[in-house]
């Protein structure tokens, strides 16, 4: 549940179809994802082009917005996949999309390193002491 990929939207280098290919296998791979250059003024279909190719291969996951990151403007929303084009979304904005895994919790994205299923009531502060015990030097929750 540890690994992520960054992708970028805009199709001025790299074709539209590659890009496509990368989201694809991304979605199916339930990757925690990163996108960039998610819409320009001219590129307005990409970002919505990959929601729904996420939407294909993913429950409804948690997806924070972030524009203008570490700017003194920085505005972040935490929504869903099916809600992210409900948020103004443009050239200075990343997007991270959590996989089947991923939870909200506190206006946090916490994404596990192990399953919900070894959480007692799905809260990554309460691993099974079992598990807590054999990783003691690790953690067990990584947040965006």
């Amino acid at each position: 549940m540890h690994d992520f990929c960054a992708i970028s939207l805009s199709d001025l280098l790299t074709p539209w179809d590659v890009i496509e290919k990368r989201l694809l296998a991304a979605a199916q791979a339930d990757f925690v994802v990163a996108l960039y250059n998610p819409k320009s003024q001219t590129r307005t279909q990409q970002i919505s082009l990959a929601q729904q190719l996420f939407l294909k291969h993913r429950l409804d996951t948690p997806v924070a917005i972030v524009r203008s990151a570490y700017r003194f403007d920085e505005q972040v929303t935490i929504t869903t996949l099916s809600e992210l084009l409900d948020v103004s979304i443009d050239m200075l904005t990343v997007i991270l999309i959590g996989n089947q895994s991923s939870r909200t919790h506190a206006n946090w994205i916490i994404t596990p390193a192990v399953t919900w299923d070894l959480m007692r009531n799905g809260n990554p502060s309460e691993l099974v002491p079992l598990l807590s015990s054999q990783r003691s030097n690790q953690r067990s929750t990584a947040n965006f």
